[in-house]
């Protein structure tokens, strides 16, 4: 069997020692053809010792501390520049990948001529238990016009589950990445490049808590990264003017609606009930979606990432 790893899953960090060890082991989850580098942002808590430590004792997990924090984005940019192997997966520190999924994305990657693979990530508390879902639907055409189709009716996919070709990633400027959010941004510019294919199988895990950075953003500033991809795939020579064109008007449109008063006074409206009556709603609808079957395993899976 070959045990040469093909797959890096790269996991920036800055001051989460509490929850690295989760997003790790699930890393490790992948197969024996994955290897898993650490890029810590100068943490102070403790990270720098448990990242030695597990780096001595698993050949899989190797370490990189910056020597000062050179700021999230830089540290997502220069992890992508420092990966070897033909794909390449993307973990925030608080985020999980899903059982067996680095292998089910790279299956149907290796088939295509796409630049990137994803699938449906579920939310979930920061005790582990779903509530709300990125459901994606199955994509076969690597075409990237299919990406902007299939996106721009639902969302773009959260790059946790995601797979990306490196030579598609370096590809990609991105030195000039909006920030201080810069996943939506990145997936577009590769789907709109490259093309994508999908699944609909769970990939990853995003844990929501008070301190993710989308949530701690004004509208304002998510307009500011949506416009920001939009003007990169304009002077792009990677995609089409016309696709590019066709990006830019759904953005605009997007925002419109995005900072409308309706939009804006019905996402008041839901903010004044408790967390735990939303999460309960959520839920019910995540429960019609993936059936309660499938929901039962989900819960499986996070009780055991979770423990």
């Amino acid at each position: 069997m070959n045990t040469e790893p093909m797959i890096t899953v790269i996991i920036p960090t800055f001051n989460r020692v509490s929850l690295l060890p989760r997003a790790v082991r699930s890393a490790l989850d992948s197969g024996d053809n994955t290897v898993v580098r650490i890029f810590d942002n100068a943490s102070t808590d403790g990270t720098a010792q448990w990242c030695r430590t597990t780096a001595a004792s698993n050949p899989r997990v190797q370490y990189v501390q910056r020597p000062l924090n050179i700021g999230g984005s830089r540290n997502f940019h220069e992890a992508f520049l420092d990966v070897e192997t033909d794909y390449v997966r993307v973990l925030a520190d608080d985020d999980c990948l899903a059982h067996g999924s680095t292998m089910t994305l790279h299956e149907i990657l290796s088939r295509s001529v796409a630049g990137m693979s994803f699938g449906t990530t579920i939310s979930c508390t920061e005790h582990g238990r779903a509530f709300d879902f990125d459901l994606q639907s199955e994509l076969t055409d690597p075409n990237p016009a299919a990406s902007l189709e299939l996106f721009s009716a639902t969302r773009p996919p959260i790059w946790s589950g995601c797979l990306f070709r490196t030579s598609a990633v370096a590809a990609i400027d991105s030195t000039s990445l909006s920030v201080p959010v810069v996943d939506v941004d990145f997936i577009w510019r590769m789907s709109l490049s490259f093309g994508a294919v999908g699944t609909t199988a769970v990939t990853a895990f995003h844990t929501r808590h008070s301190g993710n950075a989308s949530t701690l953003l004004p509208r304002s500033a998510l307009v500011d990264e949506q416009r920001g991809a939009a003007r990169a795939l304009l002077d792009s020579p990677l995609v089409t003017h016309e696709l590019a064109a066709k990006f830019s008007d759904y953005v605009e449109t997007w925002a419109t609606d995005f900072l409308s008063e309706k939009t804006l006074r019905s996402s008041a409206k839901a903010d004044r009930f408790p967390q735990v009556i939303r999460e309960f709603v959520w839920r019910r609808r995540l429960a019609k979606a993936m059936g309660t079957r499938r929901l039962r395993e989900i819960d499986r899976q996070l009780a055991e990432l979770y423990r």
